[in-house]
């Protein structure tokens, strides 16, 4: 491994001294195969990746004279976690005593899950019963497949209760770190995005205190309803011929979606749970749809936008297997935080 390495070195020097005094390097027999220009610290760098012929790869370092430069020589690379539209807001007088609603994207550093993958086979006849039931290529019977489900299910509730307690855990350290109110319900929510409203000077503070956990701070946006309505269902083009089958129609599968208002339970045909929130014309046309398609499955509704709570993923029964969101960020052109509550979330 020292004399590859060696090798190795002495290639990319080679390599790169060709390249300053402009000789040509087909003598080294490398070949440049990729390239890329970074600007730190108001200098701009070339990263490039060569392979000689037995397929040894070399990376070299250039800087804007084309000298070769070490790694360890470089810049640190100082990360930006401020949202441009927040940065640029902050900089102007408007700022100077307002109270910013900003959210806070946090890495939380969860145990990983010990759930083993599985591969599963259902052949069903015509009339839509079932015929064989094979996992990981064992046939099993129904009953005992049944079993197997309520085993997992168990399992998973039992895992999820602990990854709740651990988030909790940080996001009160979090908080208590740089002595911040945590808003109403942000230790009932799943994900690792926190919503908080504070001052110019705080946000500033946030960003300069180097903590590791925090990914981005950005404006807090106010997702509005899809102007896709119930009407426009018919010109989908969507074949509800599964339905025939006693198989296909959601039963004991929990159907939660999120919205600006939920229906009252009379509205949507059982079973049907709403967890918070008044009624409100989007939300029932959605609900009308979830129906529509899944005529048999348990649905949750919980209105403002929110992903499922840990109570929501850890007592609901039938548990929550499909969320369902109509809504979106208006004005955003980049990956918000959003994008990756929702992500994340699958």
């Amino acid at each position: 491994m020292k004399h590859v390495t060696k090798k190795m070195l002495n290639l990319a020097t080679a390599v790169a001294m060709a390249m300053a005094i402009g000789a040509p390097t087909q003598v080294f027999a490398a070949e440049l195969v990729a390239t890329k220009s970074k600007e730190l610290a108001g200098r701009t760098y070339t990263f490039q990746k060569w392979m000689d012929a037995k397929g040894n790869a070399t990376a070299v370092i250039l800087d804007e004279k084309g000298n070769t430069v070490s790694a360890r020589d470089l810049p640190p690379n100082t990360r930006n976690i401020m949202q441009p539209q927040l940065a640029q807001l902050l900089r102007t007088q408007d700022s100077r005593g307002r109270v910013i609603k900003v959210n806070v994207a946090l890495n939380i550093p969860f145990t990983a899950p010990t759930e083993t993958a599985q591969a599963g086979t259902v052949e069903i006849s015509e009339k839509g019963k079932t015929q064989r039931l094979q996992i990981n290529g064992r046939r099993i019977s129904e009953q005992r497949y049944a079993r197997v489900q309520a085993a997992e299910q168990q399992a998973r509730r039992a895992q999820a209760i602990e990854r709740f307690a651990e988030r909790n855990a940080f996001v009160q350290a979090f908080a208590k770190r740089h002595n911040l109110e945590l808003a109403k319900g942000a230790l009932e929510a799943s994900g690792s995005t926190l919503t908080f409203e504070l001052k110019a000077e705080q946000i500033k503070a946030l960003v300069n205190s180097g903590d590791s956990s925090v990914l981005g701070i950005e404006l807090y946006r106010e997702p509005q309803i899809d102007s896709a309505g119930a009407e426009n269902m018919a010109a989908s083009g969507i074949d509800p011929w599964a339905l025939n089958n006693t198989l296909a129609r959601g039963s004991g599968i929990g159907v939660y979606w999120t919205e600006i208002g939920c229906p009252d339970e009379d509205d949507i045909d059982a079973p049907y749970t709403r967890l918070s929130g008044t009624p409100h014309w989007h939300s029932e046309e959605v609900g009308d749809i979830l129906r529509d398609v899944s005529p048999e499955s348990a649905m949750y509704c919980r209105s403002s936008w929110n992903l499922p709570t840990s109570s929501d993923l850890t007592t609901l029964s039938p548990e929550v297997a499909v969320v369902n969101v109509s809504g979106g960020v208006t004005g955003a052109t980049s990956y918000t935080t959003d994008d990756r509550d929702y992500d994340e979330y699958v």
